[in-house]
């Protein structure tokens, strides 16, 4: 993901503004997540909105906690994987 920012917005105002955009919306989305029970999050449901860098949720097959109900359950309340940290910087 930081390759991502660094390719994208060469200008550093503009690349500290979208990593923080970026970091917001993840943080925003992770609450909003465990609020409706949004489960089956990974990079591949995830988005990334070149203009603003905020990440956009797609398929939304899993939530109001039926991941719970899975063959093995979902059992952490949201995904916060290497990924998705690695494009919020040190």
């Amino acid at each position: 993901m930081r390759h991502f920012f660094t390719e994208s917005y060469p200008n550093p105002e503009e690349w500290l503004e979208r990593r923080l955009t970026y970091t917001r919306s993840v943080a925003a989305s992770s609450i909003a997540g465990y609020i409706v029970g949004l489960g089956d999050r990974h990079s591949q449901n995830i988005l990334i909105d070149r203009d603003t860098a905020e990440i956009i949720h797609i398929d939304l097959g899993i939530a109001f906690d039926q991941g719970k109900l899975l063959n093995i359950p979902e059992v952490v309340p949201f995904r916060l994987t290497r990924d998705v940290v690695d494009g919020m910087g040190c």
